[in-house]
């Protein structure tokens, strides 16, 4: 996944701590799950705009816009204002936005019980990891 991101990173021409993932990208990152089936990266408005240009999106009901960049990459719009964390040279969002956002997607009446089951999971592993470790953030 590290190889798959800095790849994005460079073909988008973006600094890092602009292209942030979210949803089991991040879990995989954190620890709290072994493996994804995709990569869902937020990037800036403009990065996003672009891309939709040249690239399908995806509007589902509940759910942010998605802009299918590769067969396994999904792009939506950056909230700057999130906390996010770097683990190994890949930002994240936080932990307790994490946890937000899963439980946003749990509450999704459009999804499917076994995702909704394993979002609840991961916000539990996420709620016990804040009690537990504790991550260092940086202000850009």
């Amino acid at each position: 996944m590290i190889v798959q991101y800095k790849a994005l990173v460079r073909e988008l021409g973006e600094d890092p701590h602009n292209v942030v993932l979210s949803a089991g990208a991040a879990a995989v990152m954190m620890g709290i799950r072994d493996e994804t089936s995709d990569l869902d990266a937020d990037v800036l408005p403009g990065v996003f705009k672009w891309a939709a240009t040249t690239k399908s999106i995806i509007k589902a009901e509940g759910i942010t816009d998605r802009v299918v960049y590769a067969e396994s990459i999904g792009l939506h719009v950056l909230d700057e204002d999130r906390g996010r964390v770097c683990i190994e040279g890949v930002w994240v969002y936080s932990p307790r936005e994490l946890i937000i956002q899963k439980r946003q997607l749990s509450h999704n009446p459009n999804r499917c019980i076994g995702k909704r089951v394993q979002d609840e999971v991961e916000i539990a592993l996420l709620i016990s990891m804040g009690h537990v470790t504790k991550f260092t953030a940086k202000a850009v």
